[in-house]
């Protein structure tokens, strides 16, 4: 008999003998002499409960059969976002062939991450420049990022001996939210009141700049 699920409809078609036979394949136990009605409404309560878990593991396979997302998606593209008000999240990636040409060059010299930072969004000429050299595997880094209240854009490029760096593509402009310290060696050598100083901040953000200006893996 199929147990998967039933109905009350058809349960009423039954003889009692027959409701205690199906009881019986669900395992459950009914007492003597108990109303049909209540045998019938607990069956209905035990097909409903198994009729749910079949559902679980039907979504449950559904979710183990998904495919784990591809490494590349062969296509030349940067990206930038913010993680916290000063660190920044930037991931990368190439066209196939495009990656293949520039690392079978004998003039190539590498990849490099180049962060520009403008006043305003409008601006075309940056207002400060730093560079991140990525190795060859690398397709993401965290960056501490500096110029609060500044725009930033990251650019992918290729670096070539005796040639000018190779652009091969850049990000959407990046507002860097404002009201922080500027992470600048400048800036954070500054002098500032006595109570921040006592709290040691100052001496963080300095070694931060210091040793992990560009990124860190």
């Amino acid at each position: 008999m199929d147990t998967s699920r039933v109905t009350r409809s058809y349960l009423e078609t039954l003889s009692t003998a027959s409701l205690l036979e199906l009881s019986d394949e669900y395992g459950i136990d009914i007492p003597e002499h108990l109303n049909r009605q209540f045998i019938i409404g607990e069956l209905l309560e035990a097909s409903n409960e198994n009729f749910s878990d079949k559902d679980d593991l039907v979504e449950t396979d559904k979710i183990s059969q998904v495919e784990n997302l591809p490494k590349s998606y062969n296509e030349t593209k940067i990206s930038v976002v913010l993680r916290n008000p000063v660190w920044c999240y930037v991931y990368w990636d190439f066209k196939k062939k495009e990656y293949t040409t520039y690392i079978k060059d004998p003039e190539f010299m590498g990849f490099s991450i180049v962060f520009m930072f403008f006043v305003g969004k409008d601006h075309d000429t940056p207002a400060d420049t730093f560079e991140v050299p990525v190795s060859l595997k690398d397709r993401e880094r965290f960056v501490l990022m500096q110029h609060p209240g500044f725009y930033v854009r990251a650019a992918l490029v290729a670096k070539q001996k005796n040639k000018k760096s190779q652009l091969l593509v850049e990000s959407s402009l990046l507002s860097l939210p404002g009201g922080l310290p500027d992470l600048s060696s400048q800036t954070l050598n500054k002098s500032v009141s006595p109570v921040l100083k006592l709290s040691g901040l100052p001496d963080i953000l300095l070694a931060q700049y210091v040793n992990h200006r560009q990124s860190f893996s």
